[in-house]
């Protein structure tokens, strides 16, 4: 991670960098990106935090995917999370269960810059509503890119 206080920055006459420089030991000179490729592996939080008080959005957040498959040169978020890699159905169902039981929450967002383009979006949806169609628990995800508002799907 970039920490602009262990660099000294030299600027040329006319305003633009000279050099970046690291101003104390263990520092690297060049600070490189870290992907993660299998978001399966990646240890997403077992207990999620509760708030004491009301939130904007009372749901549990589940990350399905990160990347966008649509690049768009204008889109900062899409082109510094590249490459997209999904997580599997049953990675995302594992979340789900453990986070509904952590939590208490009755509604799961499926969250990603566009939810609907993960490759399987239909039966991981589908999946879901059957499985918690009895405990009347909401599934939720943000719009597509091109969408204004947000689409919710009711198990009931």
């Amino acid at each position: 991670m970039y920490v602009p206080g262990f660099y000294d920055v030299e600027y040329l006459p006319d305003g633009r960098i000279a050099r970046v420089v690291p101003n104390r030991s263990g520092v690297p000179w060049r600070v490189s990106k870290h992907t993660v490729m299998d978001l399966d592996e990646w240890p997403y939080p077992k207990q999620p935090l509760v708030p004491l008080a009301e939130t904007v959005h009372e749901r549990m957040s589940v990350e399905i995917f990160r990347g966008c498959t649509r690049g768009c040169r204008f889109c900062q978020a899409g082109m510094i999370t590249r490459p997209v890699r999904e997580r599997s159905i049953t990675g995302i169902g594992e979340m789900v269960d453990k986070g509904l039981a952590a939590t208490g929450f009755e509604e799961v967002g499926l969250l990603s810059l566009s939810s609907a383009d993960h490759s399987e979006i239909g039966d991981i949806a589908k999946g879901l509503a059957d499985r918690y169609e009895e405990d009347k628990v909401g599934l939720s995800s943000p719009p597509p890119a091109s969408t204004p508002s947000t689409s919710t799907w009711r198990t009931s």
